[in-house]
């Protein structure tokens, strides 16, 4: 799927790697319901990029290794991440995309699932593969297979448990206008957890895509999940199917200084317990440029979920909300503060509010 761009093309390489110091302080980084939870943070990390371009490819490779060190006998842990990414103009009509990544990281960290409420200090592993190729039928219509595979993966942890993702899928765009295209998308992904019977999902979904001004637009999806399990009743294993919405929508206004933008879904999901869960989500993301060299940043992210094939399974209710500030001093070094907090509802209710700073320094091209 990575296709290497042609020594013969004129190409334009970039290598930049930043650098971050930070410390920081949290009355309970994991959610504990104990007594004397508070703890100091100290992190480094370093994420390098390279990326080379021509004029019909683009391939990226990038990472982040990291170390973050906490005070009241919490320990310390090693994160990163690592992706590798190519595209290809292959003429006119066709144009192929390909990527690959890894991650590791401390769950609380993570917003994918509810990990991080379920076991906030275990960490969270992933490995995957994704590809698409976009293939336009005519000036106005397109058509996109694609498919993507993972396995997550969690240590420190007796609660959460190895699944494996495997899925593809078919869409089809028209533009209507060079305000609005809609389209149409079906596909299955597979899922196969440790330990528990695999589960699958069959969706076909609608999506919308519209430009009210410059600044103003809006997307969407809204279909229809087949979602295919096993479920345990007390005396044997029964199969069961369900017939569920799925749907999603982003409302953004980004403009010279300032970007908003509002999201919500709905769409069952892969949990770190073994089972499928349906997950139901908002957010709000809002950044303000003040100056030549300052930003604020605002984020909040709710999601609640519970279990389709785990009977009784409590919903869990996962808030996190961050806001921040960065002045960049030099043309290399940047200063950020940051105040976030979290809380838990569901099973053992609990709350953590982070205050902190972190030194940026970045070399090369970007």
């Amino acid at each position: 799927m990575f296709i290497l761009p042609s020594f013969a093309m004129a190409a334009e390489t970039r290598v930049s790697a930043t650098a971050t110091a930070g410390v920081s302080a949290s009355n309970n980084p994991f959610l504990s319901t104990q007594n004397h939870a508070a703890a100091m943070l100290a992190e480094l990390s370093l994420h390098p990029v390279l990326t080379n371009k021509t004029e019909t490819t683009a391939v990226e490779l990038s990472g982040t290794l990291g170390h973050r060190r906490y005070s009241n006998d919490y320990g310390s842990y090693v994160f990163g991440s690592g992706l590798l990414s190519g595209s290809s103009r292959q003429n006119e009509r066709l144009s192929l995309r390909g990527a690959l990544h890894y991650r590791q990281e401390v769950s609380t960290d993570t917003v994918e699932d509810v990990s991080g409420a379920i076991d906030p200090d275990s960490v969270r592993r992933s490995f995957g593969a994704s590809g698409t190729a976009a293939w336009q039928i005519s000036e106005l219509s397109s058509l996109t297979p694609s498919f993507n595979a993972e396995r997550v993966s969690y240590d420190r942890t007796d609660e959460l448990t190895r699944y494996d993702r495997l899925g593809g899928a078919l869409g089809y765009n028209r533009r209507l206008s060079p305000y609005t295209s809609v389209g149409i998308g079906a596909g299955v992904t597979l899922f196969k957890f440790r330990d528990t019977p695999d589960t699958d999902i069959q969706f076909a979904e609608a999506t919308v895509d519209h430009k009210f001004s410059e600044v103003l637009a809006i997307e969407g999806s809204l279909g229809a999940q087949r979602v295919t399990f096993t479920e345990f009743d007390g005396i044997e294993l029964e199969r069961k199917a369900k017939l569920l919405l799925q749907g999603d929508v982003q409302f953004c206004r980004r403009g010279a200084a300032t970007n908003i933008c509002l999201t919500g879904a709905v769409s069952s999901e892969p949990s770190g317990l073994g089972s499928i869960e349906r997950r139901y989500s908002s957010g709000l993301s809002y950044g303000l440029r003040l100056a030549e060299f300052s930003n604020i940043s605002i984020a909040a992210n709710y999601q609640r979920s519970s279990g389709l094939s785990l009977l009784g399974n409590e919903p869990i209710e996962y808030l996190q909300a961050s806001a921040s500030f960065d002045r960049r001093i030099t043309k290399a070094l940047t200063f950020d503060t940051f105040l976030r907090y979290r809380h838990r509802a569901g099973i053992e209710t609990a709350g953590s509010a982070q205050a902190g700073v972190n030194l940026r320094l970045m070399v090369g091209r970007n």
